[in-house]
């Protein structure tokens, strides 16, 4: 099959420009629910710009569960990253708005994640983005995350509902010298007004 791109997607070399060399990118279609799919049991470690695992689009009811996810890099994230921070749309007739992903009913569970770091964003080691409603992220353990953006740990940014529970969280730090971060251990914000 084919996959499908996000509204406001560009198409050519600069479709995943800020997602270059994810351990594992997970690429769905339009109207195709991925019903019993996930990414379990695997052990990765030293992926850069796009973090261990990317989720895109279009993934409704994915799961990723039982990995270890260590010492992996993001550009928007370094741990799990699901949909995008900054993707805008302008419909023909409307006003600018950020793209819902549809990355619903998603579940991140018993999962060890550590050691992994974003350079923006929300969250080091789990990042939600608009367009995931349902999620669950339950029973991991998040220790050792990194972001120069906000929330160490786990964020959730953008318009999305969903559950955060039952996860050990340790030792994650946000930070970055030349502007304030949010949220070392948890963070979940809206997005600024287009």
């Amino acid at each position: 099959g084919s996959i499908s791109l996000l509204d406001g997607q560009a198409t050519g070399l600069n479709t995943f420009a800020t997602e270059y060399g994810p351990g594992i990118i997970v690429l769905g279609t339009a109207n195709m629910a991925m019903n019993n799919a996930r990414i379990d049991g695997f052990r990765i470690s030293g992926a850069d710009q796009g973090g261990a695992i990317l989720v895109n689009g279009y993934t409704n009811n994915f799961l990723v569960s039982n990995n270890r996810l260590r010492g992996n890099e993001g550009f928007f994230g370094g741990g799990v990253r699901v949909g995008h921070p900054e993707l805008i749309f302008q419909p023909p007739a409307g006003e600018q708005v950020y793209v819902d992903a549809q990355n619903d009913n998603l579940i991140i569970r018993n999962n060890h994640i550590s050691q992994n770091g974003g350079q923006q964003g929300a969250g080091g080691g789990v990042s939600i983005h608009t367009g995931a409603n349902g999620y669950a992220v339950r029973n991991n353990f998040i220790v050792g995350n990194f972001t120069a953006g906000d929330a160490g740990g786990i964020g959730h940014q953008g318009l999305s509902d969903g559950v955060i529970e039952g996860n050990t969280i340790l030792l994650n730090q946000s930070f970055n010298q030349g502007t304030p971060t949010s949220g070392g251990g948890i963070l979940i914000a809206g997005l600024p007004a287009l």
